[in-house]
């Protein structure tokens, strides 16, 4: 089983699309956001500076019982200082979503 999936692995790199992340080329990539996790991955694939991408956190969903809501303004505030967007949804607003569904 090791030797299939080390097989596979290794036909994935050399069927790669190489110069491109996601399916862009440089240009797409430099001039719109990317997610700030796939920055380092970037520059070195493309060999440009960290400082010319331009990196973005991206959303924060917290899914939290109604009892608690009240209690996570701290949470939120410190992952805005993060620079994420934060959304926060009670448990019951899913719970009446996915019974219509």
């Amino acid at each position: 089983m090791y030797i299939v999936k080390a097989i596979i692995l290794f036909i994935s790199f050399l069927s790669a699309n190489e110069g491109s992340f996601r399916g862009k080329n440089l240009n797409d990539v430099l001039s719109g956001p990317i997610p700030i996790s796939y920055s380092n991955f970037i520059s070195n694939e493309y060999n440009i500076p960290i400082s010319q991408l331009n990196s973005q956190r991206g959303s924060y969903l917290i899914i939290s019982p109604d009892n608690m809501m009240d209690h996570l303004g701290e949470l939120v505030s410190f992952k805005r200082s993060q620079g994420f967007d934060v959304y926060l949804k009670p448990l019951s607003y899913y719970r009446i979503n996915c019974r219509r569904n």
